[in-house]
């Protein structure tokens, strides 16, 4: 498999959502996904993508439904399909975010200050066997960490 990153911004509990968007806004990790993802194959739940409040423009996004409904049925099959000199990033939701943690070669978060009471969540990477490689801030209420797995 070809290296994937997985991309999120999340809370202090691995909340990733609240009733179907984003609690917070963050502009200087809206810039900083904008800036990582630029060219790359972007892999997302079909909800995910349909939630976005603008199209991703300068990237190709592929998305994911096990019921059909998306351009692929699973995670691994979208990011076996990108060009093989693009970088890939799982983006979003939930489900996306646990089938690539089995193949993911890196995790780039945005942790944002607080409990945001999100009903969606993301794995917790610690407890995945995930180790924290390193973290910096990222303007006001907000600190980028890199995650690596153990395997």
């Amino acid at each position: 498999m070809r290296p994937v990153t997985i991309i999120a911004a999340c809370d202090v509990r691995w909340g990733i959502g609240r009733d179907g968007g984003i609690p917070w806004r963050n502009p200087e990790d809206m810039a900083r996904f904008r800036a990582r993802t630029m060219g790359a194959t972007v892999v997302m739940g079909v909800r995910t993508v349909a939630s976005l409040p603008v199209t991703l423009a300068g990237r190709t996004v592929l998305s994911v439904s096990a019921s059909g409904r998306g351009d692929y049925r699973s995670v691994t099959e979208a990011c076996l399909s990108a060009p093989d000199d693009v970088p890939v990033f799982a983006a979003g939701g939930a489900g996306v975010y646990w089938e690539a943690l089995r193949f993911a070669t890196e995790a780039d978060i945005t942790r944002i200050d607080g409990d945001w009471d999100c009903d969606v969540r993301m794995p917790n990477l610690e407890a995945e066997g995930w180790k924290l490689a390193g973290r910096e801030a990222l303007g006001v209420g907000a600190m980028l960490e890199l995650w690596r797995p153990t395997r």
